[in-house]
This record gives C-alpha cells, structure tokens and sequence, in this order.
C-alpha cells in the first residue's frame, strides 16, 4: 500500500462577503479530494479569519494524482439552521502538487460556484506530497454542536458503514483503503490505539511541524512501470525557482529572457587575428595555429599555410565549473610535421578577467604582444577578447565549448557538427500538372506510323505517366497529376512525349522543360492557364528559349501547371503534425502565442559506443515544430550531459506537437561510422498546455526494441506558451515609438533593463515630453512586455495612466497628415497626370527614375533584422527584381518583389513597383492592396496614393480615384513647399 499523502494547511482568508444580518460572516473551509471531505473550524464574524490547520488526504492510486483535484468551498456558518451560505471556491489541479520540502503559501482568488453566486476575497494555501510513514491515523473526537463543530446529519449513516469497513481494510493491510488523517502535536496521542472510525466532517487541528523530504511525484505513464513515467521537477532556472509552474523569484536577479535554463557560466576567449609573426621554416615561412588552454581543457584553431598575419576568429568557451586552473594561456605555434614550433604565449589571470551580461555592449578585442619562452615581448602580436558571460551571450552560438573537448582534442574535429543551430525548413508547395493534348507526334524513324504516346512527367526523383493514347498524330489525355516541390522552386519539370512502339519498347518523341520558378501560383480556386511547349530532341535544346522562337515547325505539347498555395503540404505524421498552415504567406493568420523551450539536461542515458574501457554518448538533442528545427550542442563523453539551452517558436494553432528527440553524434564514433543513431523522442501536445504555466518534467527517453519497451534515460524539458495579448502589443508598440526602431519583443526587457531614458529614446523626440513623463512611458512598456498576464497592467490601469500624459484630446486627421484643410486641388504632377489618365507607360518611366530615395528613413528599422540570414538573400531578390522591373518582364518583377517581401523587409518603394507590375498584368485588386501597403509603410508618400487612384479607376470606382488623386496632390504640394524644403 502507498504511504504517499496529500497535505493541505489552511492558512488564512481575506476580504470574503458579509453573509449575515450583522454584516459580517463566520467563515469555514471544506476541503474535497478522492472522495474525503474535511471541515476547518469555525471564525465567528470574521471576514478575515487565520486558521493554520492541516489535513492530510490518502491517496489511493498514486499513478492517478496528477488528474485529480483539490477543491476547497468557503461557507458562513449561520447559527439555528442548516443553511450554509457559500462565499467562493478554489480549485487545485493535481499537476500543481508539489513535495513538501518545495511547497509555498499562495493565495488563491475565489471563483464563483455558478453564474448567479457570489464570491470575492483570496484563500492561502499550501498543497504539497508527503510520504513520512509518522503520519498515522487517529481517532477523531466526539464535537458538540456548536458554531465551531459540525455534526454528519442521519443521511451520512449508510456510508458511515463503508467507511467503517475501509477502515478495516487497513488493519488488514489490503491496497486501496480510504483513510481520514487527523495529525495533533502530541505523541502519546498519536500512540493510541486506532478504534472503529467515525465518518463525518471533524474538526482538525494543526499539524505539527514534520521534517522535510523530497518526493518526487510520479504520474500516469504509458505502463504499469514507474520508470516510464512523467515526473514532475522543481528546478532552480535563470528568473527563480518553479512551484506549482510559477517562477518564485529570489533576491538574484534574473537572467531576463533567458528564465527557462539554469544560469551557466561560461570564460569566452575570441581569437581574431595575428600580425608580424617570426618566420619558423627552414623556407622562411609560417603555418600559425593557436591554442587556447585553461587546466586539462584545450581548444586549437585552425592552422593556416604560409601566412605571418592570419587571421581565425573563432570563439571558445569553457565552463566555469568544469575549470581547473586560474591561469588562462594562449599559445601561438607553427605547424610542423614532427613537432610544433612554439611562436609566442599571452596568459590571464582569470581574477582580472571582466564579467559581460547582454544588453551590455559586446567586449572589443585588444592587441597583446607575444611573450617568447625567456618572457621577453617582441613584435608578434595577437588580437584577442576574453570575458565572463552567459549562454545568454551573442558568442553562444558560434563557440567551441569545453564540454565538446577533452585534452586530446585537435582541430580536426572543431567542426560544424558540435555547435548549437537553427534551421528552417522550405515551404513545401503542391504541383498541380494538367496534360491535356499534343499535335503533331510524328516518328522519325517511321513517320507514316500512328504513334501510341504517353507523357512522362519527372521532376527531381518524382516520376508519374500518362496512360497509352490511341494511335493518333493528335493525341489527348486530358490527366492531372499532383507532385511536391520545394522552395526556392530551382529545379525544373520535365515533359517527356514517348512512344509506345513495343511491349517493352519506348522511344522518345521530345522533351519540354519548366522552370518551377516560371509556374503560376495561386492561393485560392480560380481556374489556370495553359501554355503550348515546343518539344525538343534533347534537355539542353529544351531549356534554350530562343530556339524554340526559331522553330517553325515542331511536336507541340498542351500543358496547364500551377502551384497551389491554398494547402498544406503534410511533411510528417498528421497525429503529430506540428504545424497546419497552408503554404502561401498571405494566408496565414496571426499568431496566438509564443512557445518557449528551456533543454536543461539529460540523466541516465543509455551508452551507445566505447571509448577508453567504458561505455559512453556523444549527445545532442533536436526539437522541431513548424518550419523551425534547432539543434542544441553536442556534450562530448557524458552520460549525464547538461545543455541549458533556450529556443522559441511563434504558436499558430494549440492542435499541434512539439517533437523533441535525443541523438548521440555518430561523428566522433571509432571505425568511421558517422550515422548518428536515435537515443529517444519525447512529444508533447501543446492543446494539453495551460497558457502561461511553466511545465518543467523529466521525460522518460523510450523506445521500442522486439524484447519490449525499453528506457534509455530521462530528458529534463521546461516548456512555456505565453498568449498573445493586446496589452502586449501594445507594450512592444510603445517600445517601438520610443526607441524610433522595432525592437523584436523577445529582446525588450532586456534593453529596458538598466537603461536610461536618454540612451533609449529616439532622439527626434528630444523636447517633446518631460523627463519623468518619459520615465513613466518606459515603465509602462516594461509592464506590459511582462512574460505573465497577472503582471501586466489591465486595460482600464492602463488608461488611467496614459491620461496624464496625453496632451491633445483629439486631433484632426489632417493635422496627423500635415494636408491643407480645404476642398482645392493642387495642379497635378507629371506621375499624377499619368495616373488620371491610366498611361500606364508613363507610370513605369517615372517610377523608375525616382528609384529608391523615397526609402530612405524606413529601411533603417530594420537594423534589428541584420542578423537574420535572409538579409542578404532578400536584398539580392530586390536588385532582381528592379532588372526585371526595367525589361518589362513584369511576371518576373513581382516574383522577386514578392520574395523581397516575404523575407520581411519593409520598402514602400518595392510595394509601389509591384503595384504598377500588377497594374500591367491586368490584376488591379492586386495592385490596390500594395499601394495601400505602400502608404502604410509611409503614410505621407504621394506615390502610393496615385497608385491608389490608378488601381481605383482601373476597378471602375471613379468617385474613390479621384478622392486618392487630391489627397496624393496635396502630399506632394506639402512635401514641395518652401516649408518642407529648408
């Protein structure tokens, strides 16, 4: 039978309803859970009563406790009648319950009972696990009826009987025994014998003080074994300890973004660059590679041939516990093929060695001259930056960690496969390919021949047929066939017209290829066009263009191909999908959440390969969900290896899977071996989250083998979803408009923190509000950008707030817009003229000759994005896309226009340019969203608005056309004035 209890002491309540004549209220708790009631005493005309009294609950299937609840209702006791009036509930789930040692007080908000109940004030209480087999049962005693005791009413009898007999059950020591515990402070009374047990709701007193002990909690698993179970922990991390999954923040302060990992130090060492090295070769030269050593841990650079100033920036990173020594040395050697040449040293004492936790500015590298073995510094120098940090630093991903080496490390295996990264997967698209008829297939070799064609239709290694045609010159299949193509759509679609002249015979009529990037895409179910191919004798003849233009006379094939946004592609198992959004952007909604995944650390993993006698893993662990893969660092010989790493994704839909999985990197395996092999996956289900709860469990690492489930350790996970919430955008808006750039919010607090107004306001607003109406404003930002609703202000605090600091009541929009207040027109400018009378010609010229100067103080917010890989990939899209734009290949235009875009660059311009693309493609909805789009960016841009005017008359709304029309004149008299122009 289970010594594991369920201890509840109640503590205080405050702020309840006046239940009574006298306006007040003689308050009582009853405490519900596994079918066991228990009563506090009585507070007569107390609205704020203090009990300090425990209860203990058995539990009778340990393995279930995580799915029941504690439910605790708050009554007045009302003297003369049986009436109980009810003042509010808690509920506590049983995933909260934590072990004694870990439990703290929290005060619980009081719910209703129903919509027409009353209810108001807090409750305290705390719940914790016990297992302390001195917790025993004792008799309760007899309690007169008063308004501190409560007498079982005649109706309780019947189970007073089966509560008899399960206490029975206990003497005889059979599972599943239902038991009342009462604890007192004496002992001889807990040394009483156990007589026949009274059922009812009893007074209770309060427990004496029991010595601590740690219970870890196991809770239902997939089996009957308990080492397949999910155990709930209690760890230390960066913002405070996690009870109950919330932070309880110490006096420390907490790491800021980074609160879902503990808090790992770390000595960083970059090695930029050298210059004026010695010559070591007989030949005059030098190959110079750097060692970096603290203690038994060693990191080694690359070495470069023939180079006296090289340069390597490469960044290493030991950890602070794992250090051995107090004496940091960097070595500077020549590559030799028998024995190395010794250059030069630099040593630290790491007493001296300065401490840096971003937002502090990154450490700049210094010049330090080499010491030679008798300690003299010549000119050699070296370029280095040595610090303290955190994984919260901007190193972290690029460095060679200490646990990724031993002693016997070299250079050959500092490599991609140890670091940190994150990957993104490419949008899939589905192919949708309609072949429908060819005309004039004749056979070389027999042309009087019928053939009988097919088409074979092949992109990358996807492979489908058509069926046999007739024997027909004209043949036609009208089929469709669906394939799965990827961005960035390089490969190609090639059609293949065959003839069936044999059983096991086909010969080739010719080839037709298709650039995916030149297929059409659409996002909804408008019907497609179809084009005529010419077929060509070989691949290369049908990818020149050209010749096909020079053909008079060839085998032609009808073809309808488009790319179908409106789906999602499926790229793993739809029970565990992570991610139901379909392919095209501009489809998809907004965000409803941020999930955030804290690796912590991994224990008794299974060892996978032998190095040194013993069995040991090379581990690193993978987590998916969307399109977004990260992958932690590799811990080097380490069953028990610690990560602390910390990834976010954005949240479209709670019906999706987190997978993470633990793998042992294959690359370092004795006999060449480099498959990196499965250790175990952990899944969890988001829609099985509560919204700003942190979740820190062990997960059992299983897997199945033919001789059963088999468990290859437990892998530490703390993960957390915060909604997306108005106040928080808000926060992040307010941020922006004070800083002057948009600042990602996941970087927010910590560029608040520590600064002051003068360094984070823009300095445009200089002058424009005071000092402490400035302050105010960046601390409200800082409230609303809190991690946890209960800490962000309401709506109605908020307002309050701002109304101090609003200095207009209302604004006329024309003011906001700087526009002349009158019903005039200013005389139309030559881009005007051409937009009234739709020369879309005219347009195109004068669009391409104002260029890019439009742009300049916009492009500037995104100094946030620089660090993004797709930076310069986007910039190449737009320099594309303006070639495309000059030829009048529109299509192509508005290709890399959209792939600009999409890359989340911002440029009013390029919405302009689209637009008119789109105006000359016939798709004037089209155009009219990016001219809006244009003017959202910049809102007193006279382009976007007589782009708006051209789009509007092209759709017929004449009397919209030329409301845009006067609006885009009078920006552009505005921006022309001699105002404007000092």
């Amino acid at each position: 039978m289970s010594n594991i209890k369920l201890g509840v002491e109640v503590i205080s309540a405050h702020g309840l309803f006046n239940a009574d004549k006298q306006n007040s209220c003689s308050p009582f708790v009853e405490l519900k859970f596994d079918n066991q009631i228990f009563r506090t005493t009585t507070k007569p005309n107390d609205p704020n009563p203090v009990w300090h009294e425990s209860f203990y609950f058995a539990v009778s299937d340990p393995s279930f406790l995580s799915t029941r609840t504690l439910e605790a209702h708050v009554y007045s006791y009302q003297d003369g009648t049986d009436a109980k009036p009810f003042l509010g509930k808690v509920r506590v789930n049983g995933t909260s319950f934590v072990p004694r040692s870990e439990a703290a007080p929290f005060n619980y908000p009081l719910e209703k009972r129903s919509a027409f109940s009353r209810a108001r004030g807090e409750l305290g209480l705390r719940v914790f696990i016990t297992e302390d087999p001195s917790i025993t049962p004792s008799l309760p005693t007899p309690v007169p009826e008063s308004p501190r005791s409560y007498i079982p009413s005649p109706r309780q009898e019947p189970v007073k009987s089966i509560i008899t007999a399960a206490a029975n059950m206990v003497a005889a020591d059979k599972p599943k025994a239902r038991t009342l515990y009462n604890v007192t402070p004496s002992v001889n009374q807990q040394q009483q014998p156990t007589t026949t047990m009274n059922y009812g709701m009893q007074e209770m007193r309060a427990a004496a003080p029991m010595p601590p002990r740690v219970v870890q909690y196991n809770g239902p698993g997939p089996g009957p074994s308990s080492d397949f179970t999910v155990k709930e922990t209690s760890p230390f991390l960066g913002g405070g300890r996690i009870i109950g999954g919330r932070i309880v923040r110490g006096t420390q302060r907490p790491v800021g973004t980074y609160d879902l990992v503990e808090e790992m130090r770390f000595l960083f060492v970059r090695v930029v660059k050298a210059r004026d090295l010695p010559d070591r070769d007989l030949t005059g030269s030098l190959d110079p590679y750097v060692e970096v050593k603290i203690g038994n841990f060693k990191g080694v650079t690359r070495h470069l041939d023939k180079n006296s100033d090289p340069e390597w920036n490469q960044v290493f990173a030991f950890a602070k516990e794992n250090l051995q020594s107090n004496v940091l040395e960097i070595v500077v050697k020549d590559k030799d093929l028998v024995l190395d040449d010794y250059v030069g040293t630099v040593r630290f004492d790491l007493h001296e060695v300065r401490s840096r936790v971003p937002p502090d500015s990154p450490l700049a590298p210094e010049w330090y001259r080499l010491e030679n073995k008798r300690g003299e510094k010549k000119k050699a120098e070296i370029m280095l930056a040595v610090w303290e940090g955190t994984q919260a630093d901007e190193a972290f991903g690029d460095a060679v960690f200490s646990d990724s080496l031993t002693s016997s490390d070299s250079s050959d295996i500092i490599s991609a496969n140890l670091r940190s990264k994150v990957y993104h997967s490419p949008r899939l698209w589905y192919l949708r390919v309609r072949i429908i008829e060819a005309q004039d297939v004749i056979i070389v070799s027999d042309k009087s021949r019928l053939p009988e064609a097919f088409v074979r239709i092949q992109i990358g290694n996807q492979m489908l047929k058509t069926k046999v045609s007739q024997r027909s010159f004209h043949p036609r299949w009208d089929q469709e066939f669906m394939f799965v193509v990827a961005e960035p759509f390089e490969e190609h679609l090639v059609l293949s017209v065959e003839d069936h002249s044999a059983a096991n015979r086909d010969e080739p009529v010719g080839k037709a290829v298709i650039p995916l990037s030149a297929i059409e895409r659409r996002t909804d179910d408008r019907a497609f066009h179809s084009r005529w191919f010419h077929l060509e004798d070989s691949i290369s003849d049908a990818m020149d263009e050209d010749k096909g233009k020079r053909v008079k006379f060839a085998t032609r094939l009808h073809v309808a191909a488009v790319l179908e946004g409106g789906y999602h592609v499926f790229d793993e198992s739809t029970y565990y999908s992570s991610d139901l959004r379909p392919t095209a952007r501009p489809l998809w909604k907004q965000a409803i959440g941020v999930l955030e995944l804290g690796i912590l650390n991994a224990n008794g993993l299974h060892p996978v390969k032998n190095r040194d006698g013993k069995g040991t893993s090379d581990t690193y662990v993978v987590a998916k969900y969307g399109h977004k893969w990260v992958r932690s660092r590799t811990v080097i010989n380490s069953l028990n290896p610690k990560y602390n790493e910390q990834y976010t994704w954005e949240v479209f839909d709670p019906a999706t899977v987190l997978t993470i999985c633990v793998f042992d990197n294959g690359h370092f395996a004795a006999g060449g071996n480099n498959r990196d092999q499965t250790i175990g996956k952990v899944r969890i289900r988001l829609s099985t989250l509560q919204t700003g709860r942190i979740y820190t469990n062990a997960y059992p690492l299983l897997v199945l083998t033919p001789s059963g489930l088999k468990k290859r350790g437990e892998l530490h996970l703390a993960v957390r979803i915060t909604p997306e919430s108005v106040i928080y955008s808000f926060g992040t808006l307010l941020l922006d408009v004070l800083s002057g750039k948009h600042i990602p919010p996941s970087h927010a607090l910590d560029l608040i923190r520590d600064r002051n107004l003068q360094t984070l306001t823009d300095s445009c607003l200089d002058g424009q509000f005071s000092e402490s109406d400035g302050t105010e404003l960046v601390r409200l930002a800082s409230r609303c950008l809190q991690y946890e609703a209960r800490e962000r202000p309401n709506t109605k605090s908020l307002v309050t707030a701002l109304t101090p600091l609003q200095k207009d009541t209302e604004v006329p929009s024309h003011v906001l817009m700087g526009l002349p207040h009158s019903g005039s027109v200013s005389p139309l400018s030559p881009l005007g003229e051409a937009c009234s009378r739709k020369d879309l010609t005219a347009m195109l010229e004068i669009l391409d000759k104002l260029g890019y100067k439009d742009d300049e103080g916009v492009t500037n917010e995104l100094s946030f994005q620089m660090w993004t890989d797709q930076m310069q990939e986007s910039l190449n899209s737009k320099k594309k896309g303006d070639v495309a734009f000059r030829q009048k290949d529109f299509r192509e235009a508005i290709e890399y226009y959209t792939q600009f875009i999409d890359g989340g660059m911002v440029s009013p311009t390029v919405c302009a340019r689209r637009s008119l693309c789109y105006l000359m493609s016939d798709m004037p909805k089209e155009a009219l969203d990016d001219a809006i789009q244009a003017q959202v960016i910049s809102p007193v841009w006279h382009v976007a608005s007589y782009l708006q005017s051209a789009s509007l008359s092209f759709l017929g709304m004449e009397n919209e056309s030329q409301m845009a029309l006067k609006e885009g004149s009078n920006l552009e008299a505005k921006r022309n004035s001699p105002s404007q122009l000092k």
